[in-house]
């Protein structure tokens, strides 16, 4: 193993885990593949150039999707197993776009593959979001998600908009730094503006800033305030119970429910009746048996409705 190469591989699965919220990092997204694929792209020879693209996802997984395993000391030991195993294995999928990407590299050339790598790999994204197989939490526009401004185009494009972006802004990058190395160093701040990096510089710029002016226009448009003066409202509680997660797959599953619904009709009695939605906490229905949970046949809560 190549340590050049793996630090290259490295670099690139740090900066994408810590583009991934709450991580406030968002930018290193847009350049976070370019040590990866300037490594990548330095010869069709490059020995282990699986093991290092594993690398790079096994730190992005690591590092975005820690929480899975919950390394706390109450932890499940097996969802501890699972989530340190999921570490390791899940990066393997993102061997697959990556193998059509050294594919077209052979075959067309470095600069073909460089060009349709990132619909190569939001390809792979949308195929990954799909089936028993899917894990669709580390697709790249979720990078994004904080930059609230920026990521409004999505109503439009969906998700997969922002992740198309971000591909192709760390392909302008990399066809960037690449043109600014064949000038000489004392040259190249002075050739820095020359014609294929103006394309390249503008380019990248327009990724990270034109979808701001549609982001400010849908911004105003959708404004909650605005929303709410004309539309209709309903009143909504929120029930959250002060239970243990750790703990509460021991407990009895109808008492934890009960608890819900205790809750839920102080809140009701405290507002006079005027409220047109509960909103219970996420598992706050327990696995009470196969039968009733596949049926979602719960009359021990339709009784109890008071509204």
């Amino acid at each position: 193993m190549d340590k050049r190469k793996a630090y290259f591989a490295t670099l690139s699965g740090v900066m994408l885990g810590l583009a991934f919220p709450p991580m406030p990092l968002f930018l290193l997204a847009f350049v976070a593949f370019v040590p990866l694929l300037w490594m990548l792209g330095e010869s069709d020879q490059i020995k282990h150039k699986y093991f290092y693209v594993y690398i790079t996802f096994f730190f992005y997984h690591t590092i975005a999707n820690w929480w899975i395993a919950s390394f706390q000391q109450e932890t499940d030991p097996f969802l501890l197993g699972s989530g340190i195993a999921l570490c390791f294995i899940h990066p393997l999928f993102f061997l697959v776009p990556f193998w059509f990407y050294f594919k077209i590299q052979k075959k067309f050339g470095k600069n073909a593959a460089l060009w349709t790598f990132p619909v190569g790999f939001l390809a792979f994204e949308y195929l990954h979001s799909l089936g028993e197989a899917s894990y669709p939490w580390l697709t790249l526009g979720y990078t994004q998600m904080l930059n609230t401004m920026w990521v409004q185009f999505i109503d439009i494009t969906g998700i997969w908009g922002a992740s198309l972006l971000v591909l192709y802004a760390n392909v302008l990058c990399l066809k960037l730094v690449e043109h600014l190395q064949k000038i000489p160093k004392r040259f190249r701040l002075r050739n820095f503006w020359g014609i294929p990096q103006r394309k390249y510089t503008v380019s990248f710029l327009a990724i990270l800033l034109l979808p701001y002016v549609y982001g400010a226009f849908a911004y105003n448009e959708y404004n909650h305030t605005k929303l709410l003066e004309k539309s209709p409202k309903i009143n909504v509680a929120l029930i959250q119970p002060n239970i243990n997660p750790w703990r509460k797959w021991d407990g009895n599953p109808i008492d934890q429910i009960y608890y819900h619904l205790k809750l839920q009709d102080s809140v009701f009695e405290a507002h006079n009746g005027k409220i047109d939605l509960a909103v219970w906490s996420e598992t706050a229905i327990p696995t009470v048996s196969l039968a009733v949970n596949w049926g979602h046949f719960y009359p021990y809560i339709t009784s109890k409705f008071r509204f």
